[in-house]
């Protein structure tokens, strides 16, 4: 596996490519590369002419990427400004493959698992990456798709960002721009994949179990108001406990498998967006599909509960085979605004696998695997992690 990134910030596009193209040449000599993947910010210009303008200056069987808020790679994550990041792949043993789909593309609710395969490059991959346009895809409905079909598959990728409305995007898929749909990058072949998604949250309170709802509204949890709940716990908090809760968003964790009959454990929760609170009812709206029976904890999200969260899930993450390469899909939320300096999941990245390659984009979205089933998620960092054997250069 040889995997080496070139991360720009020269002010247009034809610098930065120059910039990175030249020092991936520099890096991988004559050989053939059998995968390019780009990130792009908006700033940069026209991303229709990325995909052709790269495969003419370095080649490769296949090229993805899209465009992005930020970029990450080279020890580096760029929050602000123009940057273009290109990662370059030569694995021997390795296959890569992509396809874009749109949404007429998708099989029916009730079409077998071979019709969700067929959408990819190869129908027996060892993992996915999935890069999507928040405006025009439903992603939910492809992941869930894909887990149907491949349930031990790792899925992993993110949401387009930079844009603010439809038809700003860009996905790469080849020689081509796209600006609705999704990508499909498919690795196969003498790699493993593992995922890892660091949510950031601490658990706030006591488990509680949903007695009701309205559609996306949560009325009640252990047959009490579900506001009055909430206010429970938070009263139960200490000082310090208090104050961060005053400062901090909340969310509603999920447990992530319902059939267990223990108590779920403060990491065992898909966490979720609240939107709103409807005092007369008592309600909280959140941003998920509720259901009755389920159990619930409610969570918040601070700078040391999301570089606590981080250090565990990355300590956790299998020592052999050696890690190579990762891959980062970061929220726009995180980074610089989350803990006051720029770089910091990248730098505990490193601290816990070494000076390897790791790159990817800060995302409208990220995705990746959370209680067996796969999720796109906020204000989380999802990694995929590649191991494989390492290949010499060759002259």
């Amino acid at each position: 596996m040889h995997i080496e990134t070139a991360l720009s910030t020269a002010p247009d596009l034809d610098a930065a490519l120059d910039d990175c193209c030249r020092s991936l040449r520099a890096a991988f000599g004559r050989r053939p590369l059998d995968g390019v993947i780009v990130f792009a910010t908006p700033t940069l210009g026209n991303h229709d002419r990325i995909p052709g303008l790269v495969h003419d200056r370095l080649g490769a069987t296949t090229l993805v990427g899209c465009s992005a808020g930020g970029v990450i790679g080279s020890q580096r994550e760029i929050e602000q400004g123009p940057a273009l990041l290109v990662a370059g792949l030569a694995w021997k043993g390795v296959r890569i493959g992509a396809t874009h789909i749109d949404r007429g593309d998708l099989p029916s609710p009730d079409a077998p698992p071979a019709a969700w395969r067929e959408l990819l490059a190869s129908p027996a991959p060892t993992g996915v990456m999935v890069l999507c346009d928040p405006f025009t895809f439903p992603t939910d409905r492809l992941l869930t798709g894909l887990d149907y079909a491949l349930p031990s598959v790792p899925k992993f990728g993110g949401l387009a960002s930079g844009g603010r409305s439809p038809g700003q995007h860009r996905l790469f898929c080849g020689r081509d721009s796209h600006d609705s749909g999704a990508v499909l990058a498919t690795l196969s072949g003498e790699l493993q994949i593992d995922t890892v998604v660091a949510q950031g949250c601490r658990p706030l309170g006591a488990v509680g179990t949903i007695t009701r709802i309205d559609a996306h509204y949560l009325l009640e949890i252990d047959d009490r108001p579900a506001l009055a709940f909430l206010r429970d716990q938070l009263q139960g908090l200490d000082e310090d406990q208090r104050r961060a809760a005053e400062r901090s968003p909340l969310f509603l964790g999920f447990e992530m498998d319902p059939f267990q009959l223990e108590e779920p454990d403060s990491g065992e929760f898909l966490i979720r967006n609240l939107v709103g609170f409807e005092e007369q009812r008592g309600a909280v709206a959140v941003a998920a599909n509720l259901a009755v029976g389920r159990r619930v904890r409610f969570h918040l999200r601070d700078r040391e509960s999301s570089a606590e969260d981080l250090r565990l899930q990355l300590a956790a993450s299998a020592s052999t085979p050696a890690a190579q390469a990762g891959l980062l899909f970061s929220c726009l939320g995180r980074g610089e605004g989350l803990y006051g300096v720029g770089g910091h999941d990248s730098a505990r990245f490193a601290d816990r696998f070494g000076p390897i390659p790791l790159f990817g984009f800060f995302c409208n979205g990220e995705i990746g695997p959370v209680g067996g089933a796969t999720h796109v998620h906020g204000y989380t960092s999802a990694f995929a992690i590649l191991r494989g054997t390492v290949v010499e250069d060759e002259a």
